[in-house]
């Protein structure tokens, strides 16, 4: 199978967490969803890093290769920051009760569904198209 496939695979099973973990709110939403979140980033990051490195200039595939840790690292910050701001707006700031859990339960997820359809459009069309003839 095309590494292109492994990642628009994969970003079907990140997408499909999102759509079995909000309308659930369950614990078992959340494993459900931490499972196919873990088995959609298995299949997608490593065929998107190849794919980095090899669309590289030949001067630049070694900065190509180290790209993708950090702007996953940048990633990760970025989003426990905006988790943290989701979750305070939802009211966990002014305390927590089992309302104020499932609210913010709710908001913490929902709020990433726009972050997560841009992930998804930009990764699908960086993995399909254009291809290098003379690294076929």
């Amino acid at each position: 199978m095309q590494a292109s496939n492994l990642a628009r695979i994969g970003l079907l099973y990140m997408a499909a967490s999102f759509a079995v973990v909000v309308p659930a709110g369950s614990f078992t939403g959340m494993i459900a969803c931490a499972l196919l979140q873990g088995l959609g980033f298995g299949l997608c990051w490593p065929s998107i890093v190849r794919r980095t490195v090899r669309f590289a200039d030949d001067r630049d595939r070694i900065l190509a290769a180290a790209a993708p840790g950090t702007v996953q690292r940048i990633g990760y910050a970025v989003g426990a920051a905006a988790t943290g701001i989701a979750g305070n707006a939802s009211g966990l700031a002014d305390g927590v009760s089992l309302t104020t859990a499932r609210t913010a339960g709710f908001w913490v997820f929902a709020s990433f569904i726009p972050v997560l359809l841009v992930g998804v459009f930009g990764a699908w069309r960086f993995t399909g198209g254009a291809t290098r003839p003379d690294l076929e």
